[in-house]
């Protein structure tokens, strides 16, 4: 038999959806995802607040954990690895569960735009010319130093994405977000919310989610669990 009466039931999903339009504001607690259906992403405030709401404690456990300062075990790059799983009680009463994982390997931390440097004052400052050529900008503390079209001391240099240099800086980042991401995870299920929340790339939704070696994951696999 159920362990509530329908007419709880339906009060309990009345309450979440009270919650969302009265408790939460969209854009902190909740949002949309552009190409993830009209669905709402959950965020952490959201879930805290939910938590708060029915009087829910999560605890925490690794259930995986890969810390390679030196990157000696990833080909030289530093790789960091977290897996989280999250048991959501509500007193003595296990309601749910979840799983996060975050990973030095998605986009937001493994890269950083390089920005081309002006060969006179050294600053990243350079700014393509609507008019042709380049210009340091001065507003942004640049010299003003202006360059012509196939200046190779400007053109010559790399503008794309390279390795982020200050990755260790990112740890306790990827790490948080990890645990945040697992507990997005147990409150949806423990509140039975997922017909009114999503869990998704809920803070940058241009990055890949990856495996502990890296691999991107497929997209069912980046939905709450």
């Amino acid at each position: 038999m159920p362990v509530m009466d329908m007419e709880q039931a339906l009060q309990r999903r009345e309450i979440i959806i009270q919650a969302m339009q009265r408790l939460m504001r969209e854009g902190v607690d909740y949002g949309k995802i552009p190409g993830a259906g009209d669905k709402s992403a959950l965020l952490q405030p959201g879930a805290d607040k939910l938590c708060n709401l029915f009087g829910l404690t999560a605890q925490y456990t690794f259930l995986e954990k890969t810390e390679d300062w030196s990157g000696e075990r990833h080909t030289g790059e530093p790789f960091f690895y977290y897996q989280v799983g999250t048991r959501v009680f509500r007193g003595e009463f296990l309601l749910g569960e979840g799983v996060g994982s975050c990973s030095s390997r998605e986009s937001r931390y493994r890269w950083r735009k390089a920005e081309r440097v002006c060969p006179i004052c050294g600053k990243a400052n350079i700014r393509k010319s609507r008019d042709g050529g380049w210009y340091c900008w001065k507003k942004t503390d640049g010299c003003g130093s202006v360059f012509p079209d196939g200046d190779r001391s400007i053109e010559g240099q790399d503008a794309g994405r390279k390795p982020n240099p200050d990755l260790a800086d990112s740890v306790n980042t990827i790490l948080k977000m990890a645990y945040k991401r697992a507990k997005i995870s147990g409150t949806i299920n423990a509140t039975s919310a997922a017909e009114i929340f999503t869990q998704d790339i809920e803070d940058f939704p241009n990055s890949t989610h990856t495996d502990a070696v890296g691999h991107p994951l497929p997209p069912w696999s980046q939905r709450n669990p």
